[in-house]
Protein backbone atom coordinates (compact mmCIF):
# COMPACT_ATOMS: atom_id res chain seq x y z
CA UNK A 1 0.00 0.00 0.00
CA UNK A 2 2.75 2.14 0.80
CA UNK A 3 4.27 2.25 -2.87
CA UNK A 4 1.03 2.35 -3.98
CA UNK A 5 0.57 5.76 -2.26
CA UNK A 6 3.98 7.01 -3.68
CA UNK A 7 3.63 6.27 -7.10
CA UNK A 8 0.79 8.14 -7.07
CA UNK A 9 2.53 11.38 -5.33
CA UNK A 10 4.90 10.78 -8.00
CA UNK A 11 2.56 10.57 -10.96
CA UNK A 12 1.20 13.83 -9.71
CA UNK A 13 4.80 15.20 -9.38
CA UNK A 14 5.50 14.36 -13.24
CA UNK A 15 1.72 15.33 -13.97
CA UNK A 16 2.58 18.75 -12.74
CA UNK A 17 5.96 19.18 -14.19
CA UNK A 18 5.27 17.80 -17.51
CA UNK A 19 1.87 20.51 -17.58
CA UNK A 20 4.44 23.14 -16.33
CA UNK A 21 6.76 22.35 -18.94
CA UNK A 22 4.08 22.46 -21.90
CA UNK A 23 2.99 26.51 -20.99
CA UNK A 24 6.65 27.00 -20.96
CA UNK A 25 7.34 25.68 -24.25
CA UNK A 26 4.06 27.36 -25.85
CA UNK A 27 5.00 30.66 -24.46
CA UNK A 28 8.34 29.93 -25.95
CA UNK A 29 7.80 28.74 -28.95
CA UNK A 30 10.19 26.01 -27.91
CA UNK A 31 8.77 22.36 -29.45
CA UNK A 32 11.67 20.53 -27.15
CA UNK A 33 10.72 21.56 -23.58
CA UNK A 34 6.69 20.74 -25.11
CA UNK A 35 7.52 17.47 -25.93
CA UNK A 36 9.68 17.19 -22.49
CA UNK A 37 6.19 18.32 -20.59
CA UNK A 38 4.25 15.60 -23.03
CA UNK A 39 6.99 13.00 -21.91
CA UNK A 40 6.92 13.77 -18.48
CA UNK A 41 2.83 13.27 -18.77
CA UNK A 42 3.33 9.75 -20.34
CA UNK A 43 5.57 8.97 -17.37
CA UNK A 44 3.02 10.10 -15.19
CA UNK A 45 0.67 7.19 -16.54
CA UNK A 46 3.40 4.59 -17.07
CA UNK A 47 4.42 4.84 -13.09
CA UNK A 48 0.79 3.67 -11.72
CA UNK A 49 1.26 0.02 -13.50
CA UNK A 50 3.84 -2.11 -13.45
CA UNK A 51 3.25 -4.02 -16.73
CA UNK A 52 2.82 -0.44 -18.53
CA UNK A 53 6.39 0.29 -16.99
CA UNK A 54 7.86 -3.25 -17.78
CA UNK A 55 6.24 -2.46 -21.65
CA UNK A 56 7.52 0.92 -21.66
CA UNK A 57 10.94 0.17 -21.20
CA UNK A 58 10.70 -2.57 -23.23
CA UNK A 59 10.08 -0.37 -26.07
CA UNK A 60 13.00 1.93 -25.28
CA UNK A 61 15.37 -0.61 -25.07
CA UNK A 62 14.05 -1.42 -28.34
CA UNK A 63 14.50 2.13 -29.75
CA UNK A 64 17.67 2.32 -28.30
CA UNK A 65 19.17 -0.66 -29.83
CA UNK A 66 17.83 0.42 -33.33
CA UNK A 67 19.53 3.74 -32.99
CA UNK A 68 22.27 2.35 -31.94
CA UNK A 69 22.39 -0.20 -35.02
CA UNK A 70 21.13 3.02 -37.49
CA UNK A 71 24.24 4.59 -36.20
CA UNK A 72 26.72 1.77 -36.95
CA UNK A 73 26.05 1.35 -40.34
CA UNK A 74 28.86 1.47 -42.94
CA UNK A 75 31.26 -0.25 -39.99
CA UNK A 76 33.13 -3.35 -41.43
CA UNK A 77 35.18 -4.17 -38.43
CA UNK A 78 34.73 -5.39 -35.14
CA UNK A 79 36.78 -2.35 -33.85
CA UNK A 80 34.98 0.42 -35.55
CA UNK A 81 31.63 -0.86 -33.66
CA UNK A 82 33.56 -0.75 -30.80
CA UNK A 83 35.13 3.16 -31.08
CA UNK A 84 31.59 4.15 -31.80
CA UNK A 85 29.99 2.71 -28.45
CA UNK A 86 32.69 4.22 -27.01
CA UNK A 87 31.88 7.40 -28.70
CA UNK A 88 28.03 6.97 -28.10
CA UNK A 89 28.84 6.01 -24.17
CA UNK A 90 27.56 2.64 -24.81
CA UNK A 91 30.50 1.25 -23.31
CA UNK A 92 33.35 2.81 -21.41
CA UNK A 93 36.82 3.02 -22.76
CA UNK A 94 39.16 0.26 -21.51
CA UNK A 95 41.62 1.47 -19.29
CA UNK A 96 45.49 0.42 -19.57
CA UNK A 97 46.56 -2.20 -17.40
CA UNK A 98 48.71 -0.69 -14.10
CA UNK A 99 52.37 -1.56 -14.14
CA UNK A 100 53.50 -3.15 -11.42
CA UNK A 101 56.53 -2.32 -9.19
CA UNK A 102 59.67 -3.92 -9.28
CA UNK A 103 59.86 -5.79 -6.11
Amino acid sequence: MENETRKIDISTKFMQMGQALITEGQKSKDWSITQSGNILIVLSALILSDEDMFLFSQFSAMFTAKKMIDSMKGYDDTESVRRAMIQMGIIKKPRKPRKKKNE
